[in-house]
């Protein structure tokens, strides 16, 4: 084979490669151009935690809207409420209660979530998720399962802290 043939097929070859390669990075652009949550209403977290395979529920008796629902994970109970349309946020709550030390220990060993005594001496975790400027479907899904996650190791770290003396 002549070198310019040889020459020919090589560059040939690599136009080709460019030429696959090129349509593929532009077709992850595409994923880039989903739709975007910009806000999001109680109901509509709702639907979103329903749609992922859990059971929220609502309503208390008392006649008044309600302004949060609940949702079993893992056999824990979280709740889900609304701030602003800009802003949602899921919390679990344990009548255990802690020690301040050991949910500051919490807090600087747990990216995302925040830990902190409630006013009735529940131990509670909480994270919110901030939609202002918009982000994708699937980051509000894992939002919510890694939120699922982190309140079975909360669940966890407060048994665990409850036993020590």
């Amino acid at each position: 084979m002549s070198t310019t043939h040889l020459r020919a097929s090589l560059c040939f070859a690599v136009f080709y490669l460019c030429a696959i390669a090129l349509p593929a990075q532009g077709s992850s652009s595409t994923q880039n151009n989903a739709p975007l949550v910009t806000s999001m209403t109680l109901e509509s977290f709702q639907q979103r935690v329903q749609a992922l395979g859990f059971s929220p529920t609502r309503g208390n008796t008392d006649g008044k809207p309600d302004s949060f629902f609940i949702f079993m994970a893992e056999g824990r109970k979280i709740g889900g409420l609304s701030l602003s349309p800009t802003i949602i946020e899921l919390f679990v709550s344990f009548t255990d209660g802690a020690k301040p030390e050991d949910l500051s220990e919490w807090n600087r060993t747990h990216v995302g979530t925040v830990a902190f005594i409630a006013q009735n001496g529940n131990a509670v975790l909480r994270s919110n998720l901030f939609l202002e400027g918009g982000i994708t479907e699937q980051n509000v899904n894992l939002f919510i399962t890694r939120f699922r996650d982190a309140a079975v190791d909360y669940g966890r770290f407060i048994v665990d802290h409850k036993k020590k003396p």
